[in-house]
């Protein structure tokens, strides 16, 4: 199922008369998206069952309505007051959910937004081409927003930094394990392949050209084969067949 679209342009029409209830402002129209939420849903917490999907729903649809609103106007703009307007789940059922609106952004950013979605293939060079075009393009638009907002705030909050940290991580080990490179001693070559893209995106503000991809490929086809010359790029597990 594809994933609402927000667009903050405020809706001309009159609303309803605000409730401490999400039933009683059904939808909300922006543009030309009209964004549902189910009726009679309670507004606290504590008053549904352990496990009702509908908690989970109104989070959902309050941190979805937050990231475009980071894409769009930067954080500063998510406040419970714009949530509200923009989702119909009232001021208070967000102060519930967080206490702290600083925790909304935390939330709606703490994820790895950029994650390319592609399948290995087992051949390293394509797979790390297939990898940097599918990061290229997570590094637009929303995803690339909420990235920058991530790297923002690990500068100012521990806990930002620790899920910074723990995002890169489990970044390098995907590519070492898609790379079959070995763990110990990636870490420099992991930032030889992503750096480029990340330098190319938020300070030189340039677009992301094929071009760019294929040194990346180059080089590191290259540092690899003087690393580990009893390898090959070309091998599905990173090692030449020996010559009868």
């Amino acid at each position: 199922m594809t994933s609402p679209t927000y667009s903050t342009t405020k809706d001309p029409r009159p609303s309803p008369p605000f409730s401490d209830h999400m039933s009683a402002r059904p939808s909300v129209r922006f543009g030309t998206i009209r964004i549902g939420m189910r009726h009679n849903v309670p507004d606290s917490p504590h008053q549904r069952p352990a496990g009702d999907p509908r908690v989970a729903e109104t989070r959902g649809v309050v941190l979805t309505a937050a990231r475009c609103l980071i894409a769009d106007e930067g954080p500063d703009a998510v406040t419970p007051t714009r949530l509200s307007a923009m989702t119909g789940v009232s001021r208070s059922t967000i102060y519930r959910h967080w206490q702290d609106p600083r925790a909304i952004i935390f939330e709606a950013t703490a994820s790895d937004t950029t994650r390319p979605p592609f399948e290995a293939t087992g051949e390293p060079l394509d797979d790390l081409r297939s990898y940097l075009e599918a990061l290229r393009e997570g590094l637009k638009g929303t995803q690339g927003a909420l990235l920058a907002t991530q790297i923002d705030r690990a500068e100012h909050d521990d806990e930002a930094s620790d899920a910074m940290r723990r995002i890169s991580t489990q970044r390098r080990e995907m590519i070492g394990h898609m790379l079959a490179e070995p763990p110990d001693g990636f870490g420099a070559l992991h930032a030889l392949i992503v750096g480029p893209l990340i330098f190319q995106r938020y300070l030189d503000r340039g677009d992301i050209g094929d071009e760019l991809i294929d040194m990346i490929v180059e080089v590191y086809a290259t540092t690899r084969d003087r690393r580990h010359p009893h390898r090959s790029s070309r091998d599905p597990q990173g090692f030449r067949k020996e010559e009868a």
